[in-house]
């Protein structure tokens, strides 16, 4: 039997989880052809960016990880990703601006605040709703679904506003910002010590299980698949950045896939 917070907890982290997609796709998902179409880099110049993104959210995602652990059920850092999300549209018009200016300039500026608040923020969103979701005893997967469905949702509109003017996206985005502070106010989850003990309940991770992970083959397989499929959806982008339904296409068979498997 489903624990009395399940009721208020499960909507709410979902929603988040939905609204964060939102925002992230709205800005990130033709980062490529809105890179190459209305900034005018070319293809070596963008994967300048790729490259400071990727080593942002490296860090981010350790420095991130060793905060929540300290916070527990505490929203400290959500707060601080929520004014992050809140201000994705005029950050990405600054980072417009600077790689009109200088390239290298703009790409250190983006790279890093789309590592810290997208690819870094989305763990500490994960590690949240997973945590709570344990201690509210509902399904992870379920709510995370809505993430999946927020990201399909909002690239079919990114393509249709990107035709009339690609700046809308960034207001979108900015707005799904504000919503997401909204229901990160409504949310309510006991962090006193028996909770977040409950919470991470799992026992302590320590360095000798992290570097088992590098002995496991399936880890390694995990590992090149995420690379390939960034490989592949940065290529995509590149190479056929006038297709803008396929890619909303691909988004949405991957949430239908995704629904199928929580259902």
């Amino acid at each position: 039997m489903m624990k009395a917070p399940h009721s208020h907890s499960y909507p709410l982290l979902s929603a988040l989880l939905f609204f964060f997609f939102v925002t992230w796709s709205s800005c990130g998902s033709l980062l490529s052809i809105w890179l190459h179409q209305e900034v005018g880099l070319k293809a070596g110049d963008t994967g300048i960016i790729y490259a400071v993104l990727s080593v942002s959210a490296l860090f981010a995602q350790v420095c991130y990880g060793f905060i929540q652990d300290k916070l527990g059920l505490r929203k400290h850092l959500l707060w601080y990703i929520t004014a992050l999300l809140i201000l994705s549209g005029p950050a990405y018009l600054l980072f417009g601006h600077l790689l009109k200016i200088n390239v290298l300039l703009g790409s250190i500026f983006g790279g890093i605040y789309i590592g810290l608040t997208f690819n870094g923020g989305i763990g500490v969103l994960e590690s949240y709703t997973e945590r709570v979701a344990r201690q509210s005893q509902f399904e992870f997967g379920r709510a995370r679904m809505w993430g999946s469905l927020g990201w399909a949702v909002a690239t079919f509109f990114a393509g249709l506003l990107f035709n009339i003017n690609p700046q809308l996206n960034f207001l979108v985005a900015s707005c799904s910002g504000l919503v997401f502070f909204i229901l990160l106010a409504r949310l309510r989850v006991s962090s006193a010590p028996h909770a977040m003990q409950e919470a991470v309940s799992g026992g302590k991770v320590t360095l000798e299980d992290a570097l088992r992970l590098l002995t496991l083959p399936r880890f390694w397989a995990l590992v090149f698949f995420v690379i390939g499929t960034c490989i592949s959806e940065i290529i995509f982008g590149i190479v056929l950045s006038t297709v803008v339904l396929c890619e909303c296409l691909a988004i949405v068979l991957t949430c239908i896939g995704s629904f199928c498997n929580y259902a």
